[in-house]
Formats: structure tokens, sequence, C-alpha cells
């Protein structure tokens, strides 16, 4: 696997669908249940600096803190965090975020990305690869899928 690769595409999906949602319907409800899209950024952005930190401890930094608040059940926790900022706003620390991942993920050897075992707190059975295309290139489909959708249900008028 390429792990640049996926990263690459799964950025290039999700900002492809991002321009389905006009501005003028960013903080509409209903794109991924009540969220709004600038509530779908907030978590997309949570997620991306959470993979900055788990490369980073991946080339001698410390446990990713924001890996332990990742599981679905606080994301209305942490979206409500950034409750302050606009859409552009979030997705600029997104844009960031993804850049640092770009940065980070040249440093790390395709052998160690493969090297199952490295992510125990995940599964032993599973390597960074594992990781990045079932956490991070799976959710950016799955979300990129909400923002087309509700980009086709403005257009229907439904």
């Amino acid at each position: 696997m390429n792990a640049r690769d996926i990263l690459f595409y799964g950025n290039r999906t999700l900002l492809g669908s991002l321009e389905r949602v006009p501005p003028s319907e960013r903080n509409s409800p209903g794109v991924v249940g009540w969220w709004s899209a600038r509530e779908a950024m907030a978590h997309l952005a949570i997620f991306e600096a959470g993979l900055a930190q788990l490369l980073e401890s991946f080339l001698g930094g410390p446990f990713p803190e924001l890996l332990s608040n990742m599981d679905s059940s606080k994301n209305d926790i942490l979206v409500a965090q950034k409750q302050d900022k606009t859409f552009d706003e979030l997705l600029d620390e997104y844009n960031e975020s993804y850049t640092r991942v770009m940065e980070l993920i040249e440093k790390i050897s395709p052998e160690t990305l493969r090297e199952v075992g490295t992510i125990p707190w995940y599964g032993d059975e599973y390597s960074l690869d594992d990781f990045i295309v079932y956490t991070f290139y799976g959710h950016k489909r799955e979300h990129a899928a909400r923002f087309e959708a509700f980009g086709d249900r403005l257009v229907e008028g439904k």
C-alpha cells in the first residue's frame, strides 16, 4: 500500500465533495444526522489533527492525546468545543493538519507503516497502514458521501 497516495486521494475526494454544499447552507442541519457542514468539518479537523499526532508519535513524539478522544461517544462534545469557529476557519484547521500529515508520512518508512503490532490499542493484528485506510480514508469517504447527498437534496429541493 502507498499511505501517501491513500491520504492524498481521501483528501481530494473530501475536498471535492465540499463543493456540493454552498456557503449559504454550511450551517444548515442534516449533513450528518443533525450536524451541519460546519459541524462535520469540525469533526474532520479534529480527526486530522489526531492523525498528525499519531504520526508524530511514530517519529518519537508523545502518545497522541487526541487519540483517546476519537471514539464516537465523544464526537458531539469535541465538535461543541469548536462552536465559535466558522466553516472556513475549521477548513483551514483541517488543511493545516492535512499538510502536517503529508509532511510526516514521508518521514515514516514503508516497512514501519506496514509493520503489524505497532498500534496495539487498535489491535495487535493491525499496522499503521491498516489504521490509515480504515480510520482515515474510509472516514473521509463516508463524510464525502454525506456532503454529496446533502448537496443533491438541495438541488432536488428536498
